[in-house]
């Protein structure tokens, strides 16, 4: 998205954790609809997503598609947040560590969010995205 394209206001959210009910929740009280399995908003918003939004939840995947639909269909920005740089810093040094399963102890935080992508490939995609944020 070009920052031209930001002739509106802006919604920030960040910290969502992998709570993607809470996030269309939040969404709803900003305005936000729900039409043809999108989102819009009336007046034009635009969302700016402040990192941290894997982890913690269990919608990880849930999370992260919303969020790069949105970024897609150019009606969000997402930065990357310490949740995110963390783990693509340690995938980076250790690309295999998926496939072979092993986690130091630091990053055994990551272990649900691992077990919900359920497999490398889709782990690897998501890495690639978060790298370009």
């Amino acid at each position: 998205m070009q920052g031209s394209d930001f002739n509106s206001h802006i919604d920030f959210i960040g910290d969502i954790h992998a709570g993607y009910d809470h996030l269309i929740w939040l969404m709803e009280k900003l305005g936000w609809q729900k039409k043809n399995n999108g989102f819009f908003h009336p007046e034009n918003r635009h969302l700016c997503f402040l990192g941290d939004f894997i982890n913690i939840g269990n919608q990880n995947l849930k999370t992260i598609h919303l969020i790069r639909r949105l970024c897609d269909e150019g009606k969000a920005l997402c930065l990357c947040g310490n949740h995110e740089f963390e783990l693509y810093r340690y995938w980076l040094q250790h690309l295999d560590f998926y496939r072979k399963k092993i986690l130091s102890a630091e990053m055994e935080f990551y272990l649900p969010f691992l077990k919900e992508t359920g497999s490398e490939t889709r782990f690897t995609e998501i890495m690639l995205w978060i790298g370009n944020l």
